[in-house]
């Protein structure tokens, strides 16, 4: 089976950003989080169809993750992972625990264009 691979055209909230707390004290997902998430998700989905990838039941699986950031600010990249994960798992069927290897790669800058470039490998 091939690789999923896909970009996206943003960059997933940090972990500071991915959730609120509500006045009872209970948590939520921001806006940011919401967005990145229908954004991501349907990105995923169509690029599973679009390369006829199909995650194989209790598969393991490998992630590869490069992040252009739009500034030089510092940013984590380690962080973005839990949002990333938590937006693509759900639509192409798996459970973010059968991730065996992570790989997070800082790619860069370009000035007002961010990218996130997904590789996802199922590993024998």
């Amino acid at each position: 089976m091939s690789n999923l691979t896909f970009t996206l055209d943003t960059i997933p909230p940090t972990l500071n950003h991915y959730y609120l707390l509500n006045r009872n004290g209970s948590r939520r997902l921001s806006d940011a989080a919401i967005t990145f998430r229908s954004v991501a998700g349907y990105a995923a989905k169509a690029a599973a169809q679009a390369q006829a990838w199909r995650y194989p039941d209790k598969g393991r699986l490998a992630l590869s993750v490069r992040f252009t950031f739009a500034t030089q600010h510092k940013h984590d990249i380690d962080n973005r992972c839990k949002c990333l994960l938590d937006s693509i798992a759900p639509v192409l069927g798996f459970d973010d625990s059968v991730i065996d290897r992570l790989t997070v790669e800082r790619a860069g800058y370009v000035k007002g264009a961010p990218r996130c470039e997904v590789v996802l490998e199922v590993l024998e």
